[in-house]
């Protein structure tokens, strides 16, 4: 996620944690592997994104459709060289939390999508 500028809050709270925790344990603690996450509310909509989407990545809607109109959850997984890149949800908290975890880890792709069938 090297490059990567993400602006939202969730990132500066990770930041601010990190630096006291170093802080008072020193370099022993190693430097922050961020992963990058942001979430936005939309009128009756809260869309969370973790991970980095980039144009040609493969996706997978593994809950809910995209072209839901009467029930817009859905939760969609990324792919890019058999990894697991990202995912994007709407109403979906807790499946999103999940992959989080399987990002962290370096799940491949596959693995991820076995978890949310």
């Amino acid at each position: 996620w090297n490059g990567v500028r993400l602006e939202h809050w969730t990132s500066a709270v990770e930041q601010g944690n990190h630096a006291a925790i170093r802080l008072l344990k020193g370099k022993e603690v190693g430097d922050l592997a961020h992963l990058p996450y942001v979430w936005s509310d939309q009128f009756e909509m809260r869309f969370q994104i973790a991970g980095h989407v980039q144009p040609g990545d493969d996706m997978h809607v593994c809950h809910g459709s995209l072209d839901a109109t009467d029930d817009p959850r859905f939760l969609a997984l990324f792919g890019r060289a058999g990894r697991l890149v990202a995912a994007v949800g709407n109403k979906r908290p807790r499946q999103l939390m999940a992959v989080r975890k399987l990002l962290a880890a370096g799940a491949s792709f596959e693995e991820a999508i076995a978890a949310n069938t």
